[in-house]
């Protein structure tokens, strides 16, 4: 499915998740909380949520995502990486999307995972120009310039 090529603009109203924008059906979000992830199923109707962090990073945050995402009626998926992502990770995210026609939530901690692996699947599986890609993938989360540097190479590879 093509997905909206845009930079990403904040959502307001949903309280527990910082930073939180959206560019068409894709959310795009640091942690979010038990109560920011009832707000996202309820109020903005997401059908999945993806999350890229690894499962002993969530042993620090308390918050069983699964159970929450179970209680709401969301899909949860754990496609976890960290500074780093390879092909792999890119396909999975794209399964994703394809096999999904409503809203999406991607999350890691603070929304540089998600802002770099979205760059990555806006050129490799969109087609989007390396610039306009990277751009979108900072509108989204990805502050980090090291983060910005391993797409560079992952996407000239």
């Amino acid at each position: 499915m093509n997905e909206t090529i845009t930079k990403a603009e904040p959502v307001e109203g949903v309280g527990g998740v910082k930073p939180l924008t959206r560019a068409g059906r894709v959310y795009f979000a640091g942690q979010p909380s038990a109560e920011a992830i009832r707000a996202l199923a309820e109020n903005e109707k997401i059908e999945v949520l993806v999350s890229f962090r690894h499962p002993m990073e969530m042993v620090t945050v308390g918050l069983d995502t699964t159970s929450v995402c179970d209680s709401c009626g969301v899909r949860y998926v754990n496609i976890p990486f960290g500074k780093a992502f390879t092909s792999a990770e890119v396909d999975q995210l794209a399964e994703v999307l394809d096999s999904t026609e409503g809203k999406i939530a991607l999350h890691c901690g603070t929304s540089n995972r998600v802002g770099m692996i979205w760059a990555a699947y806006l050129a490799t599986k969109q087609g989007v120009p390396v610039e306009e890609a990277i751009e979108v993938g900072r509108s989204a989360g990805m502050t980090m310039p090291e983060l910005e540097t391993f797409v560079r190479s992952f996407l000239s590879a």
